[in-house]
């Protein structure tokens, strides 16, 4: 068990110092959408929820929180985020022993069409594509001891514009610690090599000699790598009241990205009778995002809980966007 631990800590700890090399190089990683939160209840608290993210969404947050509970649970996402992008995430989370849980997620985010434009017709050419991102995890949570457990998630992502695409696999590591009223996580979050965009586009008839009567050669680009939004992220919670009726937890989120930099996120949320939720979060360092906050709903219906949940989260000049969870859990 102590190999297990230590394992997994070095794998986390030992990646710290590339970070301190690679933050604050806006621009410089791809596949952006793996950064945008899921789930209501996370999102509403400013997503801090590396150490207390539990369910379906522990498959994005922290794959080690699949180990808590053991009931079958299925979670729908709805993100309708600003312009016309749209967020869908789909998750299961199955118990397979005691302390063996697995997970599969479909994180799905799309876009209206739009239109061609060129610099000869910059009105449009009247033809139309599309672009989207595409992410199918499979994670699993093994608990080590009554106070360890460590999770692992595989996911294939996809990035696609128009005939282009970008794919391959990532990776996210983690920890959760928890005793009595404490928890503790960490995870290394979208590891892996960089990725490579091919596709049509990269291609085109150039005429190599203006005026001479000569064939067309084929010319194309070469893209260089693309890389993963990497991230070390550190989270706590606490719960400070829990009795029969209230419930009062307090988290906090310090994340490192190797593109910009440090990050701290903060939440708290009130529960009452266990099927009532109030929550609010706050974002520091970032220039879009700020306060969040959100509700949620839980009740038994026959032998399956239902719990809803609503967030609505600050976006600078694009006011606040609503987000929706439905969790059944059996």
């Amino acid at each position: 068990m102590r190999k297990i631990i230590l394992a997994v800590l070095c794998v986390l700890l030992g990646t710290t110092p590339m970070f301190g090399q690679l933050s604050n190089k806006v621009g410089t990683a791809g596949f952006q959408f793996l950064r945008i939160g899921v789930g209501a209840r996370e999102t509403a608290l400013a997503e801090s929820g590396t150490a207390t993210a539990e369910g379906p969404t522990a498959i994005f947050w922290n794959a080690a929180g699949l180990a808590a509970g053991d009931r079958t649970e299925v979670q729908v996402f709805y993100n309708p985020w600003f312009a016309s992008i749209k967020q869908t995430l789909m998750a299961v989370k199955v118990p397979i022993t005691s302390d063996n849980a697995f997970g599969i997620s479909v994180n799905i985010l799309t876009m209206d069409d739009m239109e061609e434009t060129t610099i000869d017709e910059p009105q449009g050419t009247g033809r139309r594509f599309t672009s989207g991102d595409l992410a199918v995890s499979l994670a699993y949570a093994h608990r080590i001891s009554d106070r360890f457990t460590a999770g692992f998630a595989a996911k294939y992502v996809r990035e696609y514009i128009w005939d282009m695409s970008a794919d391959g696999w990532a990776f996210d590591v983690g920890m959760l610690y928890r005793y009595e009223n404490l928890y503790l996580g960490m995870v290394l979050k979208d590891f892996g090599a960089n990725k490579i965009m091919s596709g049509g586009q990269l291609e085109s008839d150039q005429q190599i000699f203006e005026g001479w009567d000569t064939s067309p050669a084929v010319v194309s680009l070469v893209p260089k790598g693309i890389r993963l939004p990497v991230s070390f992220q550190f989270g706590a919670g606490y719960v400070v009241i829990e009795n029969e009726y209230h419930r009062f937890r307090a988290t906090a989120n310090l994340a490192y990205y190797m593109d910009i930099g440090e990050t701290e996120n903060v939440g708290a949320e009130y529960t009452f009778l266990q099927d009532y939720s109030v929550r609010a979060g706050y974002k520091f360092n970032r220039d879009l995002l700020g306060l969040s906050f959100g509700v949620g709903v839980k009740t038994m219906l026959a032998s399956t809980l239902l719990g809803v949940d609503f967030a609505a989260i600050e976006m600078a000049d694009f006011g606040y966007r609503t987000q929706f969870s439905m969790n059944m859990s059996f």
